[in-house]
């Protein structure tokens, strides 16, 4: 299991973007329309802007007040109790006030 020592914080946020990144203002559009949903699964083959997208609007979500983790998985994330401490890494560092024990729990 995970130690709480041994997380890795570059995978607790998006890659810093640059100023001269594609602005996906419909595909933004479309996914504030659908922010209400608890799952948006978004499936391109790689190098298709995914990551930009998202981040993007993890971005415009958080200036309008949403607490947004984000979390990068790979093929090798396969310990639930992992995940679980990444999961909440992320939304704390997304805003989320967490003062519980979970973390005690997993370990």
């Amino acid at each position: 299991m995970l130690p709480l020592d041994q997380v890795i914080v570059t995978r607790l946020s998006p890659r810093t973007q640059g100023a001269h990144l594609l602005v996906r203002e419909r595909l933004l559009r479309a996914l504030e329309a659908e922010k209400s949903r608890r799952l948006i699964v978004i499936e391109a083959p790689a190098g298709y802007g995914k990551t930009n997208l998202l981040s993007q609007w993890r971005e415009q979500r958080m200036k309008d007040g949403a607490i947004v983790g984000w979390l990068m998985l790979d093929q090798d994330d396969r310990n639930v109790a992992d995940l679980i401490i990444y999961i909440l890494h992320a939304l704390i560092r997304g805003g989320l006030q967490y003062e519980g024990t979970l973390f005690e729990h997993v370990q």
